[in-house]
């Protein structure tokens, strides 16, 4: 089981007290994070590891680079998952889903291609199925 966290920029539908929020910095070894919370008179960091965090610039390109993995072992023969859960609003459907068909395409249509793509090498190497 591996967990990613993924940070997407505040945006105008969150409200004017989301962007006046607290920041949350993902660090540079890119798999921690930190959200520094205002409690009355004191500020409280607090810090998270994961397997991997994405910062808000990080690109559907960058995301799907690190997942493709899971799509390679499927087609190894290997049973995968990938979950994605988070608040209404926080980018589930953008990562999974994407938009278009150029660079803002998703997990899922990204998935799609590199399965076609395989499918087609085999029958290339007259595999039949």
């Amino acid at each position: 089981i591996r967990v990613f966290v993924r940070t997407r920029p505040f945006i105008g539908e969150d409200g004017e007290t989301c962007q006046k929020a607290t920041p949350i910095n993902v660090l540079s070894d890119g798999e921690s994070l930190s959200i520094e919370s205002n409690t009355g008179s004191r500020n409280k960091l607090h810090d998270f590891k994961f397997d991997k965090a994405f910062p808000q610039s990080a690109t559907q390109a960058d995301v799907y680079r690190e997942v493709s993995d899971f799509v390679q072992s499927a087609l190894d023969g290997y049973n995968v998952c990938l979950f994605s859960y988070g608040q209404t609003g926080s980018g589930k459907t953008h990562t999974m889903q994407g938009s278009g068909c150029g660079d803002m395409r998703g997990i899922i249509p990204r998935a799609v291609q590199q399965i076609l793509s395989h499918a087609v090498s085999l029958q290339n190497q007259q595999w039949e199925f």
